[in-house]
């Protein structure tokens, strides 16, 4: 579902169609109608345009008013009504907004406002997203993430889980007995839960919200489009539905209290309120310059003896070969920053054992794995380390990596592969199966 952006607020008006349709038909079985019951209709018509903008305007982020601020924008809602926002500058945290709603032809108008209108903002768990994508974002199957994540899109797949909320521009979809433990939002999207997949926080939908076989939400479901629930779903909250909008297509599900009480219709509310999911950018550094050599470890080469240390490095592309070794120094505290104009590879090592990289922190003493440091919960020295690539990184099968990795291209994390750190690129960032992100630590450096 593309742009469905207030497609909830536009049910507020749904009442003008039936008013247009009832005007029709009086017209038809009494001749003698009179011009003032034409005229009431076309003024209900105005009225309910007029209310549906500053509904409208309630769901815009602080960047959507800023842009209409000054001027004026019209959007039609049907073939009989339309309004008009018009904004003023903002004042402190609000805009002074007024709406004109109208008939298509402009026969009557109906002017409300100004009100003062604050941008909303859906606020996640952790407030910084360990992963962040302007492209479609999948979960593969059994792959977990520790924190937030903001995509494009979202698909989680069979036993997925996400310890943190989604943010996405378009639809989620979370199937097979996947967990998402924090909330979900969208900003112009649907929301589908299939087969025994669950939420545990709360839904901010611009869109339809559907709950198939045995899914289940066990928070507060906000949308504008249409609520469906399926064969043994069940929401365990309140739900809000746009005004002028009261039907649910249920068949087989449930809606209980927060205390576990069937409640039904009376846990179900018509609400004005804004449903807004706040937009979160793709960082955007500047590209790599100076880089004028490639690194490039065979195997059974390191560069143990000249580690990675206290500095900022640039490399044309960036090899690790299945065997090698690549030795970071953090212990003494102090950034260690690498820039690649190209390709960053680190293919598996033979054994399996993680240990293509190996990473010395002030609490390890010694390079050790970063299985090793996962094992030992020595997180927050990944905040030293920064990999800012203008082409693709790739960490092969059951490799690792420790620190943050912006990638111009893409990111493509293979199945076993367990990082520390956060993520972040303009493209894809592909989590394979069983893939960990086990600790979100934002580099100092970063972006």
């Amino acid at each position: 579902m593309k742009d469905r952006k207030g497609i909830a607020l536009i049910y507020v008006i749904g009442a003008i169609v039936a008013l247009s349709a009832i005007a029709a038909a009086i017209t038809k079985l009494t001749p003698s109608a009179t011009i003032t019951e034409i005229n009431q209709n076309k003024f209900g018509q105005a009225y309910y345009a007029a209310y549906s903008g500053l509904n409208y305007a309630m769901t815009l982020t602080d960047t959507e008013l800023g842009a209409i601020s000054g001027s004026e924008k019209t959007l039609s809602l049907n073939d009989t009504a339309k309004f008009t926002l018009i904004v003023g500058e903002k004042s402190g945290t609000t805009y002074p907004v007024r709406s004109v709603g109208s008939t298509k032809e402009n026969e009557s108008s109906y002017f409300m406002g100004p009100v003062d209108i604050a941008p909303q903002e859906l606020i996640i768990s952790s407030g910084t997203p360990i992963t962040t994508t302007s492209s479609d974002q999948s979960v593969e199957s059994e792959a977990s993430v520790d924190g937030d994540m903001v995509a494009k899109s979202f698909m989680l797949k069979s036993k997925a889980s996400v310890a943190g909320s989604l943010y996405s521009k378009e639809d989620i979809s979370i199937e097979q007995d996947a967990v998402l433990t924090g909330d979900g939002c969208t900003r112009e999207g649907d929301l589908v839960l299939k087969n025994g997949a669950s939420i545990i926080g709360n839904v901010n939908i611009n869109g339809d919200v559907t709950l198939e076989s045995s899914s289940k939400i066990t928070g507060e479901v906000r949308l504008t489009g249409e609520l469906t629930l399926k064969n043994d779903s069940w929401i365990k909250g309140d739900v809000y539905l746009p005004l002028g909008f009261s039907g649910i297509k249920n068949n087989g599900g449930k809606i209980y209290t927060t205390s576990g009480a069937e409640c039904g219709a009376s846990c179900v509310h018509a609400s004005s309120s804004a449903v807004s999911c706040e937009e979160i950018s793709t960082p955007n550094p500047s590209v790599v310059t100076g880089a004028t050599q490639s690194l490039v470890l065979e195997q059974g080469q390191s560069n143990f003896s000249n580690p990675l240390k206290n500095n900022t490095y640039k490399y044309t592309s960036i090899m690790i070969k299945n065997g090698a070794k690549l030795y970071i120094d953090i212990s003494g505290g102090n950034p260690v920053s690498i820039e690649v104009a190209g390709d960053v590879n680190i293919e598996s090592s033979d054994q399996g054992d993680y240990k293509n990289v190996l990473i010395k922190t002030a609490k390890s003493g010694e390079f050790v794995s970063i299985d090793e440091l996962i094992a030992s919960k020595d997180f927050d020295a990944a905040s030293l380390v920064y990999l800012k690539s203008d082409g693709t990184v790739n960490i092969k099968h059951n490799e690792m990596w420790y620190g943050t990795i912006f990638a111009r291209n893409q990111i493509n994390l293979e199945q076993g592969v367990k990082v520390v750190g956060a993520y972040a690129s303009p493209g894809q960032i592909n989590i394979k199966h069983q893939v960990e992100l086990v600790k979100y630590v934002l580099a100092q450096k970063a972006w």
